[in-house]
Order: C-alpha cells, then structure tokens, then sequence
C-alpha cells in the first residue's frame, strides 16, 4: 500500500500508486477503501498518529461510515482501540510521528539560531548578548538531534557533525537555506545601512544646476529645432513649481529637450524646422530668386502675372 523506505513531512501522505489494488482494500471494498484514505488523510492533518474518534470519523466527507469501518476492521486496516478510538493499522511503520515532526521542526530551528550566530556574530566579530552562544549559556557547536531520545518533544543535544546521520544532515541543510532566505528578507541594521548608503538618494534640482558646454552640444545635434534657453528655463520652473525630487536631473533635461524636439517637428507636419544657420540661407536664397524674377519679369514664387485689363495700360 504505502512505501515504508521514506517518511514524509505532515502535509503529505505516502500512497502506493497501487493502493486500489490491494489485496485488503479490495476486500474492504472500493468504498471503504475511500474511507479508509480519508481517515489517513484526516489523521496525518491532525497529527494524531493514526487514531482517529467516532466523532472525527462521523465527520470525514464519507457517507455509512459505520459498516465500512466494519469492513476496514475485518480487512485489518484498521484497529479498534480500548478506549474507543480507530487506529491506522502500521501507521508509525509509513509515518512520522507528532514526536518525530516536533523534534524535527526544533531541531531546523535551533540549527537556524546556530547558523545566525555565526554568520552575525561570529563572522562579523560583531557579538551579541542576547545571542545564548555569545553569552555561553549553549556551547558553540552545531546543535543535531539524540538518536538516544529519539521521540521527545525537543531531543536537541550537541556533538561532533561526524556523527551526523543522512537526515540530520539534510535537515541542517534545509534550516542552514531557510535561516540564509530570512536574513535576505530581513537583513539586520549593518545590511540595510549599506544597502542605503549605495542606493542615489533624490534630490530637489538645484538652483544653480549647470547647463554644461557638452549639454549645448547634444541639444544642437540631437534637438536642432528646439529653443534651448527658453525650454531649459520651463524645465527648471516646472520641476521647481511642483517641488520634484530625482536622481540624475541630467537625463531629466535632455528628455524634455527630446519631448520639445518632438513637439516641435509634429507642429510642423513631422519635417521639423531648419538649423538657424540653414533657416538663413533658405530666406536669402528666396529673396535673391525674387529679385532675380523681378528684374527677368517672371513670375514671381512660381505666380503667374496678371494680364493687363482691356482698355488699359498694361
């Protein structure tokens, strides 16, 4: 039914993936076996180590509990206790017991208050007297479970890691990673500090803020179109009016050169306005043309000349 080589935490239950097809459920019945699974469920939930009431049994999503029970009994699932209660047959031979998951939970525990001692205090040469292994009120030494009080409540002893077992090790290893995640998550004083100190504080732009020759430069090549003192002067009073903070108030300024530049050449149908040098020599080229049509009577910007009404001079 169940496998017997692995015992698994609280939240789970180890089924055989032929559970249906077991001699004693199926002797049972499919019906009670379904009982019979609830009843596992129910009890490794309550961490009752297998016994379950009439009550808690009544309660379970099942209907006609009485006679499956009947049946789960004569399979030899299940045990009638004297006081009353069900017990799962071979309950503690698949599962954990609530002595065995509490000692467990203490034992990751006490592994993590070791592991933060010595990752604070120890490494850090930063001791604390409220630490119980700074003050020596518990020997500085990796805490592991008794094999000796196996089923106590808190079996947490110390003694040298080379006589660890497989499973203390994995579950040193287990609370080692939680108590590194918690202090990630909740660094201390000295952590959050630094962290503070190499993030950029903002900062209000300053009255003086610099308009460098380098900045003139990139707004020539990059916003020709743009009015750089009249802009950079509604820059500094918009950020100033509505008290802003930021961070690099450089990028902040060729932004709204870009943001006008775009403005700009979509006000002009998306062309975008000549250099004012190329804006000059556009207007001289036009005059000389003028000129030039004057002199030649040729039409002038491509009109052309009304003709002399009938009658008059023309």
């Amino acid at each position: 039914m169940a496998a017997a080589s692995k015992r698994l935490d609280y939240r789970f239950l180890p089924v055989d993936v032929e559970f249906m097809e077991n001699d004693r459920i199926a002797e049972a019945g499919e019906r009670a076996g379904w009982l019979y699974l609830a009843m596992c469920l129910r009890s490794k939930r309550l961490l009752s180590d297998g016994h379950l009431s009439a009550r808690q049994i009544e309660r379970l999503p099942v209907s006609s509990t009485k006679p499956r029970l009947k049946a789960l009994v004569s399979a030899g699932l299940i045990e009638l206790c004297e006081d009353g209660r069900y017990l799962i047959t071979g309950w503690a031979e698949r599962n954990s017991t609530a002595a065995e998951i509490a000692a467990r939970n203490a034992l990751k525990a006490a592994i993590g208050v070791w592991g933060n001692h010595r990752r604070w205090h120890v490494d850090k040469n930063e001791p604390s007297p409220l630490c119980d292994y700074c003050s020596g009120r518990l020997p500085d030494e990796r805490p592991v479970a008794d094999p000796i009080a196996k089923g106590i409540a808190d079996p947490i002893v110390t003694r040298s890691p080379l006589d660890r077992t497989e499973a203390e090790a994995e579950a040193e290893a287990e609370a080692e990673a939680e108590a590194e995640a918690e202090a990630e998550a909740f660094p201390t004083e000295s952590r959050r500090d630094a962290a503070k100190a190499a993030t950029p504080r903002r900062r209000r732009l300053p009255d003086d803020f610099p308009v460098t020759p380098e900045m003139v430069e990139w707004a020539r090549d990059a916003c020709p179109a743009v009015d750089g003192r009249a802009e950079t002067e509604q820059w500094r009073d918009y950020h100033a009016h509505k008290g802003d903070t930021g961070i690099d108030w450089r990028r902040s300024w060729q932004t709204w050169m870009r943001k006008a530049q775009k403005d700009t050449e979509r006000s002009s149908g998306g062309r975008g306005a000549p250099r004012t040098p190329d804006r000059i020599a556009y207007g001289d080229r036009v005059l000389q043309d003028a000129h030039q049509r004057a002199v030649n009577g040729s039409p002038l910007f491509g009109l052309t000349p009304l003709r002399a009404i009938t009658g008059g001079t023309t």
